[in-house]
Parts: structure tokens; C-alpha cells; sequence
């Protein structure tokens, strides 16, 4: 084989490598699915945020889908709807609230003995009760970090007059707060970047 065959076929294989999938710097992995106007936008909005802030702390899962009649959720993916497509501190609210449902799944030991305690307090709940109590406050605790007291105050009850989430685990948090954060740093319950 001679000398400029073999430059030829190294040039080709060079030129046929795969391609190269775009990966976003905060290294979110965001999945559209059934793809329309509002995902595309709602997917937008997410990148966005995670460009405005620094949102590494509190992403336990990178992999997002987006589902316009999805409820959102955590597990198995975390996934989110096109609700608060124009909202976009609704959007960080919601983000985390399903992040944290990884946090609590990370910290599930120490959760389960802050359940305990909670039980005592609030008596005869359903168990997920006692999660979204952790899952809440933490949710409240770092919208109040990225974008103040005002405002996450204000998301809060947004969600509890205007959307009817969680009225009255949400209207704990607020009225109770001091409480439940002496409670979920007791029990090693509060991430760090919120101390």
C-alpha cells in the first residue's frame, strides 16, 4: 500500500467520527417529551436558570424530562410540566421541590428519625405528609437563597391561595418555619449551602 493511499483512508477515518452530543455547562440532561412550543420554551426557561444560578448544590439528578400533562415528579426521572412555562421562579420552586426528593431519599436514615418526632407534632398524617414537610421546607429555604424572603414568600402562597398545592403543608412552613428548620438541622436534614 502506498504511502498517499494510506494518508487518504487515515484522512476518511477522521472524518467519520460521531457526533457530538451538546452538553450544557451546568450538565443538565433535559429530555423533551412529546415535544411542542411550551416543553421547548418550559426546557429553556430550566437551562436558563441554571445559567442565572448556580444551582449545582442542589441537583442530586441531572437527568429532567419535560411532559406538558405530566404531574411533576422526582422518581423515576424527574419530571416536570409546562405549568409555570412563564414563571420562571415558579419553575426554580418546582425544580428544587423534586430535587429535594432525591436529598431525602440520600438522607432517608436520618429523615426516618425526624418522621418520628414529626409524628408527635402533627399526628395522624398520611406518611408522605411527613416527607413534604422536609421536601417544603427545604424548597421554601432555597428559593429564599437564590432569590430572597419577598419573593419565595410570595411563590408560597401563590401556591397555596391561587394553585391549591399542598395549602396546608405549605401554610406550615410558613407559619412554622423557625420550627422545622431547628428540627432538620438537629436531624442533619438541611444541605450545607443552606446553613
Amino acid at each position: 500500500m502506498n504511502c498517499a493511499l494510506i494518508l487518504f483512508l487515515l484522512f476518511l477515518s477522521g472524518c467519520a467520527v460521531a457526533p457530538v452530543k451538546e452538553i450544557h455547562p451546568s450538565g443538565l440532561n433535559i429530555t423533551e417529551i412529546k415535544p411542542n412550543h411550551d416543553s421547548h420554551i418550559m426546557k429553556q426557561n430550566v437551562l436558563h436558570l441554571a445559567q442565572v444560578f448556580d444551582l449545582s448544590p442542589f441537583l442530586y439528578t441531572k437527568n429532567i424530562h419535560i411532559k406538558t400533562d405530566a404531574i411533576p415528579q422526582s422518581h423515576p426521572v424527574l419530571t416536570l410540566n409546562n405549568r409555570y412555562t412563564n414563571y420562571p421562579h415558579k419553575i426554580l420552586s418546582v425544580l428544587l421541590h423534586e430535587e429535594f426528593h432525591w436529598w431525602a431519599i440520600i438522607r432517608k436514615q436520618q429523615l426516618a428519625l425526624a418522621v418520628k418526632e414529626l409524628k408527635t407534632l402533627f399526628p395522624h398524617q398520611h406518611a408522605s405528609v411527613y416527607t413534604h414537610f422536609l421536601i417544603c421546607h427545604l424548597e421554601y429555604e432555597a428559593v429564599k437563597f437564590y432569590v430572597g424572603e419577598k419573593v419565595a414568600t410570595s411563590i408560597i402562597k401563590d401556591f397555596i391561595q391561587k394553585d391549591k398545592i399542598r395549602p396546608w403543608i405549605y401554610s406550615q412552613i410558613l407559619v412554622k418555619n423557625q420550627m422545622f428548620s431547628k428540627l432538620f438541622l438537629r436531624y442533619k436534614l438541611i444541605p450545607k449551602r443552606l446553613l
